[in-house]
């Protein structure tokens, strides 16, 4: 699979040495034109990022498990996002947001899969900002921002730290990452 990082040592979408989570950017652009738009809540973009760091959590324990792959059925639950997006101590559903994820075309989520929509920022005005790289590359996001972004209450916060991930990072060939962008 040519959008998977196991072509360059990694499982799934997650780039293995450092704990990146590989998203496409044009799905970046996307989610942030919905927002802006108001498709969907801001909160429902916070669920998404934090389905992003779901399925890394989940290749993630791919990776390292010593169980076959093929035994193992993977089982996402609304309070695992609840969680992340929330904290231990607040616990407000998310079904409102992930309907609205599946209504943008963003996002489905069951609970045995986790399906990011490709090409959902086909026709986004703002992949113009993406500069010559275009909306298809991966951008490797790391882990930590996933979580941070999935907790931000502050709109312009999320938005601004997600453009900087989208200039200011790139997954050369060699798998390396490279901080050097266009920001």
């Amino acid at each position: 699979n040519r959008d998977s990082a196991s072509i360059i040592g990694g499982i799934g979408d997650v780039y293995s040495q450092n704990g990146h989570k590989l998203i496409r950017a044009e799905q970046l652009v996307a989610a942030i034109a919905a927002v802006n738009e108001r498709r969907i809540t801001f909160r429902a973009f916070r669920a998404y990022l934090a389905c992003h760091e779901l399925l890394a959590i989940r290749e993630a324990a791919d990776r390292v498990s010593k169980q076959a792959r093929a035994d193992r059925k993977r089982r996402f639950r609304h309070s695992e996002l609840e969680v992340l997006l929330d904290g231990p101590d607040k616990g407000t559903s998310v079904s409102r947001e992930l309907a609205a994820l599946k209504a943008a075309g963003l996002l489905t989520f069951t609970e045995s899969t986790i399906d990011a929509v490709r090409g959902a920022g086909e026709t986004v005005e703002l992949l113009g900002f993406l500069g010559s790289r275009g909306g298809s590359r991966l951008v490797p996001v790391p882990r930590q921002v996933l979580k941070f972004l999935a907790r931000c209450t502050r709109p312009a916060l999320a938005k601004t730290i997600v453009a900087y991930l989208l200039r200011g990072l790139a997954l050369q060939r060699s798998g390396e990452i490279r901080s050097a962008g266009t920001v």
